[in-house]
């Protein structure tokens, strides 16, 4: 039988494992903190930027998230190949104002990695998600929002910050005709 010791040694050892070849496991319990420090949104600004100021109710109302990632720092692209990666997912709360007909998540750059044997999928300085949603065609004259959640994580070479989980809001007017935002 095990003394005490010898439990103890073997749970530290791995412990210290864990820690070592598995931070994604420890990471993937906390969801960062927007305002604290050290959290993936002190490395990246995110922004929607709607494509118009005015659109029929029918028509298509067209959005891009922006992500302006420092210098050093990336986010993995959507779909990773690794599992134990967090990459970019944008998931839409379902609404009966309009139906979400299209994401496209941007280009991903491919990257060697030291943490990684293989060629990565991230995002690098500014990238956009685009979304398309077609609204209600019977929806009055009036100012809605699609809302929507955005998660996304911050890595450099050495280390990736805990993912944030970011609540968006995507504001559409309805009204006479389709007028385009002022880019």
């Amino acid at each position: 039988p095990m003394n005490l010791k010898t439990t103890r040694q073997l749970l530290t050892t791995f412990f210290l494992l864990i820690l070592t070849f598995c931070p994604a496991l420890l990471q993937a319990q906390s969801f960062g903190n927007p305002s604290g420090s050290g959290g993936t949104l002190d490395k990246v600004s995110v922004e929607v930027i709607s494509g118009q100021e005015t659109i029929t109710a029918g028509s298509e109302a067209e959005f891009a998230i922006s992500m302006d990632i420092d210098d050093g720092w990336h986010l993995n692209a959507h779909n990773p190949p690794l599992d134990y990666l967090i990459g970019v997912k944008l998931e839409m709360e379902t609404s009966d104002r309009a139906i979400v007909s299209d994401i496209q998540y941007p280009k991903p750059l491919q990257k060697k990695f030291s943490f990684a044997e293989e060629i990565l999928d991230v995002y690098e300085g500014t990238s956009h998600v685009l979304l398309k949603a077609k609204s209600s065609s019977n929806l009055q004259k009036g100012s809605y929002t699609l809302k929507g959640q955005f998660t996304i994580q911050a890595c450099s070479d050495e280390v990736c910050l805990p993912p944030s989980d970011i609540e968006l809001e995507f504001p559409f007017t309805v009204g006479e005709e389709d007028i385009p935002a002022n880019t």
